[in-house]
């Protein structure tokens, strides 16, 4: 509740604790290949993670979104990748009060994409997070598509499946790429 998600044209996604200031209130910077593992040890200060340099995305992080109250945390990029990154836990040292895992979320690798109709994630990083459109899958995630990102598909959020049977909300009309989408609960209306 206390924690605020960044993301930048630098390739990173970084997690802030918003009770703390300066370097210290950054306390993880995402690695899309979970290697990279901060740890202290006891009697020493922790690194700042705001001079560690892992990257979330292979080009810049244009969307963020936490879902179910920050179990998931989503990240699309100009890399053309959305990624799903699973929240766990965050261990102390009782002993020194220091966080003894710094990273607070793992890319889970999870594989949105709708190559058997075609079409690819637009690298523009727009999406939206809504109540599925099937009652087979829980979450949805709706995704501008297409080289230019002037259409939208659907995928389930956990397994990145590309949902055929919603196939109606696969839909083209705009003449330039979307530049943003929002999705209204109480209408289960996309805009």
């Amino acid at each position: 509740e206390y924690v605020l998600a960044t993301a930048s044209l630098d390739r990173s996604v970084r997690l802030w604790d918003l009770r703390r200031s300066g370097a210290s209130s950054c306390f993880a910077a995402l690695d899309q290949h979970n290697a990279a593992r901060l740890t202290t040890h006891r009697g020493q200060k922790r690194k700042s993670m705001i001079d560690v340099q892992n990257t979330a995305h292979d080009g810049g992080v244009l969307g963020l979104q936490f879902v179910l109250g920050g179990r998931f945390l989503l990240s699309s990029g100009s890399d053309g990748r959305t990624r799903l990154w699973s929240s766990r836990p965050q261990t102390r040292d009782s002993a020194d009060d220091h966080f003894v895992s710094e990273s607070t979320y793992d890319n889970s690798f999870v594989n949105y994409s709708a190559a058997e109709v075609g079409l690819s994630l637009a690298k523009t990083g727009v999406f939206a997070v809504a109540d599925s459109c099937s009652p087979a899958h829980s979450l949805t995630v709706f995704h501008a598509m297409g080289l230019n990102g002037s259409s939208i598909g659907a995928f389930d959020l956990v397994r990145g499946d590309y949902l055929e049977e919603c196939h109606t909300m696969t839909h083209t009309g705009h003449f330039l790429p979307i530049t943003a989408l929002a999705f209204r609960e109480s209408a289960q209306e996309l805009y």
